[in-house]
């Protein structure tokens, strides 16, 4: 029962962090001594750098960085699971063109030394989203399944769809 239980069930997880700032000033020795401060409160660095972890601004700019914005999934038997840093590649995404938004490219290893991408369209159209611009748009791309065998061990700029309009 409980191998049945463990093959339905998804990982959850979570993170915390504790991060400490430090201010090289004594606010005992200033003319403006703060009672607040004196007393156990918190000073205005740590109000600002909370602020500023909370801020939507901070958020985009991790995941920009990262590149969150790419999932790597992996197919599994009953539900899919991310594989995010568990696999054999790194795909980075040019930010300055459109990208394909919410659409899944299919990666099967072939042999040793190749693998496929491939992905289907049933319209001319596809949404798109511009990260350096931050706005949304909608791409042409062909009504058609789109396939390319890639060399493994090599670096690549997959251009499946540079036809497409950007």
């Amino acid at each position: 029962m409980l191998y049945y239980k463990n093959q339905f069930i998804q990982t959850v997880y979570s993170a915390s962090s504790l991060i400490s700032i430090k201010d090289n000033s004594n606010p005992l020795f200033t003319s403006n001594t703060s009672l607040t401060f004196n007393w156990g409160g918190t000073t205005d660095k740590v109000t600002t750098a909370i602020v500023q972890f909370k801020s939507r601004t901070h958020a985009e700019q991790v995941v920009d960085e990262l590149q969150f914005y790419i999932n790597y999934i992996k197919e599994g038997d009953y539900y899919n699971t991310d594989a995010y840093k568990k696999t054999p590649f790194y795909i980075y995404a040019d930010s300055s063109k459109a990208q394909l938004l919410g659409k899944n490219i299919r990666i099967k290893v072939l042999d040793q030394e190749r693998f496929e991408l491939s992905t289907g369209f049933s319209n001319a159209t596809a949404s798109g989203y511009h990260y350096s611009l931050k706005k949304s748009q909608v791409v042409t791309v062909p009504s058609r399944r789109m396939e390319t065998t890639v060399q493994i061990w090599r670096l690549y700029t997959i251009t499946i769809f540079k036809h497409c309009n950007r």
